[in-house]
């Protein structure tokens, strides 16, 4: 009988945590908790004066640009 894992996030099929639970005969169940959109964002005076940004994902950074 085959192990089974549950991810809480969308899983790639070509990822290599799948190709290795794969290969070590695991099944792995993909239900995302979350749900990822961008947002209209509006840059502000003092955005624009700063000298960092930081994300905290990459989402984030995606979204961004």
């Amino acid at each position: 009988m085959a192990e089974t894992i549950f991810l809480t996030r969308e899983a790639d099929k070509n990822e290599a945590s799948q190709k290795v639970l794969k290969a070590a005969g695991i099944d792995a169940v993909s239900v995302p908790m979350i749900q990822i959109q961008p947002l209209a964002f509006t840059f502000t005076s003092e955005m624009l004066q700063a000298d960092w940004v930081f994300f905290t994902s990459q989402n984030a950074v995606r979204y961004f640009f």
